[in-house]
């Protein structure tokens, strides 16, 4: 149509007086903000089932190079 404008960006907000930009973070610290503690459990349940995963992958490789199939 003729009255079709470009998309409108979001507009960015500037830091107000009370927020400080954080200084530059040191070797060990992360750069993620920290997580909340329900977000610590869900990432380590993640990882806790991959180990499941990798371990009972490993399991099955391991017993099929033990018992060859007969054919």
């Amino acid at each position: 149509m003729g009255d079709e404008s470009p998309p409108k960006e979001s507009p960015v907000t500037p830091l107000s007086q009370k927020e400080v930009p954080l200084a530059p973070l040191s070797q060990p610290e992360s750069a993620a903000a920290p997580l909340s503690q329900w977000l610590q459990l869900m990432l380590a349940e993640i990882a806790r089932k991959r180990d499941e995963q990798d371990s009972a992958r490993a399991e099955a490789e391991r017993r099929a190079s033990e018992n060859p199939p007969l054919s």
